[in-house]
């Protein structure tokens, strides 16, 4: 069927169609040939509303019905889904089976739950029935962030499943590129455990907080990064959509750097009686530091304890776990490995006993004389790593007694001069790993020596020596 264009008719009368000059006839004739166009134009005009009223009205209809059917094509898709996910092998797995693959996703990556737990609603149940899978946690976050995320992740515990804790709080925001590429590299003291290391795994800004699965430094190859939305700012257990600290109010965001370590250690040390691995560690002094004051009391199950700062603070003495007094009655009869550095400590604190591995940096405000480093060395005889860095230390105000640690393997002393006079007063027989970084002010060869032979010749396999500048 062919249509014909529209094509736009000419006036009836014309300007040419009247005499010029104008006459008394000519004008009339104008005059009702005026009046005769305006009535056709109106009648125009009014034909031409109704026929775009009706194409409108056309359009919507048309509208309406191609929305019905992609809605109805749409619930068909769904319920074509649902029944291809309803055939699926997986569903038909036991879900004792189901638990067991959830639990062995835990054990490759400890974060695992929050992933499991987002699939779909009867994996979230089951993830939420399973209060292992949420015994470990990792994570990497800023004071800005809300700490009910920690509140979230020992609720899904549950009350009985033993702690696995690695927090890592981010304050200092990452060194601009210029200071990176300095041509005159500082040399700074090699820290006792390589935290430094946490703050560059991230290069760029970090968001509010995220999961990780890995924590740095020892992340494998091949482990991604798992990232979490902000807690949700009630009780209730949901995704709250992603908002960072930018798209808050500053006194708000403020408010929450302010009491971000006290809101976050209520509901730790909540759990204490369930801590049996405890690692916090900070790049710098933070507001809510003092929080920290809070550890305290019995931690029956508690292994490996570390809390570490990368750069030096200045404070009074806190009154938590590390600067108990002897006497004190703290249950820790499982505490095997111990770091502190940069965080205030007393040498007779009930934790600096019958350790395995011990890791201590101290405040530069911090003089100990020396016989009582040592006592700190006799009273974990069973020691097979160890690792002192004091900057400040007094002279003996006992004399050093001869002090034999058969299971130490590993070795690190670093700091003042007088430390050298504590390897004088050690016998090492199972030493394989020495390592000193002692403002010297004689050689050191001798006191090697000396040790060396006095241990009958231990199987040393690595041998580090750095002379630290003084101050």
């Amino acid at each position: 069927m062919s249509v014909s264009p529209c094509v736009a008719k000419p006036a009836s009368g014309a300007l040419s169609e009247f005499i010029d000059p104008p006459t008394k006839e000519t004008l009339e004739d104008a005059r009702r040939t005026l009046a005769s166009t305006r009535t056709s134009v109106e009648s125009l005009a009014t034909k031409i509303d109704q026929a775009e009223a009706a194409l409108a009205q056309l359009v919507r209809e048309s509208r309406c019905t191609i929305d019905e059917m992609r809605a109805a094509r749409a619930e068909l898709e769904s319920r074509a889904e649902r029944a291809l996910a309803y055939l699926s092998p997986l569903r038909r797995l036991p879900l004792e089976l189901l638990r067991e693959i959830f639990l062995w996703a835990f054990e490759d990556h400890p974060c695992a739950a929050w992933v499991l737990a987002a699939v779909c609603t009867s994996w979230r149940r089951l993830a939420l029935r399973i209060p292992v899978i949420w015994s470990k946690i990792r994570l990497l976050t800023t004071q800005h962030s809300s700490a009910d995320t920690i509140r979230l992740w020992l609720e899904r515990s549950g009350d009985n499943v033993p702690l696995d804790i690695e927090i890592f709080l981010r304050i200092a925001k990452p060194k601009a590129s210029i200071e990176s590429s300095s041509s005159r590299p500082r040399r700074t003291p090699p820290p006792l455990t390589p935290i430094a290391s946490a703050w560059n795994v991230v290069s760029h800004p970090a968001p509010p907080h995220y999961i990780i699965a890995n924590p740095p430094p020892s992340a494998p190859a091949g482990n991604l990064t798992i990232i979490m939305p902000p807690s949700p700012a009630g009780n209730q257990d949901s995704w709250a959509p992603h908002t960072s600290s930018h798209d808050r109010p500053a006194n708000v965001v403020s408010r929450v750097s302010m009491h971000w370590g006290h809101i976050a250690f209520f509901y730790l040390v909540e759990q204490m009686h369930r801590w049996e691995r405890f690692v916090f560690r900070f790049d710098k002094q933070f507001t809510s530091m003092g929080a920290l004051k809070s550890i305290n009391g019995d931690a029956p199950l508690l292994r490996e304890f570390e809390v570490s700062s990368v750069e030096a603070a200045f404070f009074a003495e806190w009154p938590w776990l590390p600067n108990a007094s002897a006497d004190s009655p703290v249950v820790l009869p499982n505490l095997r490995t111990l770091t502190l550095q940069h965080t205030p400590f007393k040498w007779c604190s009930p934790m600096l006993r019958n350790l395995h591995t011990l890791n201590l940096r101290a405040l530069p405000t911090s003089h100990l004389p020396l016989d009582r480093i040592l006592h700190i060395l006799s009273n974990n005889i069973e020691l097979q790593s160890v690792a002192l860095h004091f900057q400040g230390v007094l002279p003996a105000v006992l004399p050093l007694q001869p002090l034999a640690l058969p299971g130490v393997t590993s070795i690190s002393l670093g700091g003042h001069f007088l430390l050298t006079h504590l390897l004088d007063a050690l016998t090492l027989p199972a030493l394989e790993s020495l390592t000193l970084d002692i403002e010297a002010r004689d050689p050191l060869e001798d006191v090697i020596s000396a040790l060396l032979t006095r241990s009958n010749r231990p199987p040393v396999r690595s041998l580090a020596i750095a002379y630290a500048a003084s101050g």
